[in-house]
């Protein structure tokens, strides 16, 4: 439905290969799959995931991830300039400020004490890299989800009021899978609402 519908999508392509990002004094990390903007296609990195032995959980996260950028990235990145796309760029590069500013300065992030704590920081550090990266984590990443849901966030109530009965159905699924409810007006709240108004999702 959304203004995506002009990129046409090229489809999944598999690869062998193991493809890795390494930065000093860091343990090496997989790259599981990744999304070429200009070629409009996934590519899925089979020897990564075997390297990584990642469980079909993780597999499914990883095209949920690379399936999102496909829908958003142009948006996003300014390619698409459509209104829609413009409203939705406004709110995440916001967004993202808002995220940024509560990782540097809440303790609970500054916290490595376990193994969890190190994924949790690490995986929320970089969905704040960029707009693409927070839209992506916020719809696959648990930690991110529980991150964005501990923010109070200021709710468009005109939004809101244009989709509740869209996205109702979606938040209980969603609750059910979380383990924990959308707090309404926090940052996931908002964004989710403002991602699906984005793509204009509609119930069955």
């Amino acid at each position: 439905k959304g203004i995506y519908k002009s990129v046409p999508f090229k489809g999944v392509v598999y690869s062998d290969a193991i493809k890795q990002r390494k930065k000093e004094g860091e343990p090496t990390k997989y790259i599981l799959g990744s999304y070429n903007n200009a070629k409009f296609n996934i590519t899925v990195y089979e020897g990564s995931f075997q390297a990584a032995k990642a469980t079909k959980a993780f597999r499914a996260e990883t095209f949920l991830h690379e399936t999102v950028h496909y829908f958003t990235v142009a948006a996003l990145v300014g390619k698409d300039t459509s209104v829609h796309a413009k409203r939705f760029k406004r709110a995440m590069d916001a967004m993202l400020v808002k995220a940024k500013s509560e990782f540097e300065t809440n303790p609970t992030y500054k916290q490595n004490r376990t193994t969890r704590e190190e994924n949790r920081n690490a995986r929320i550090a970089y969905a704040l890299t960029n707009p693409k990266e927070l839209v992506a984590g916020m719809a696959e990443s648990k930690y991110v989800q529980e991150f964005l849901n501990n923010i109070i966030y200021q709710k468009d109530q005109n939004l809101f009021e244009k989709i509740k009965n869209l996205i109702k159905t979606y938040y209980k699924a969603l609750a059910k899978q979380l383990g924990f409810d959308v707090r309404e007006g926090s940052a996931l709240d908002v964004g989710l609402n403002e991602m699906l108004m984005f793509l204009q999702l509609k119930d069955a």
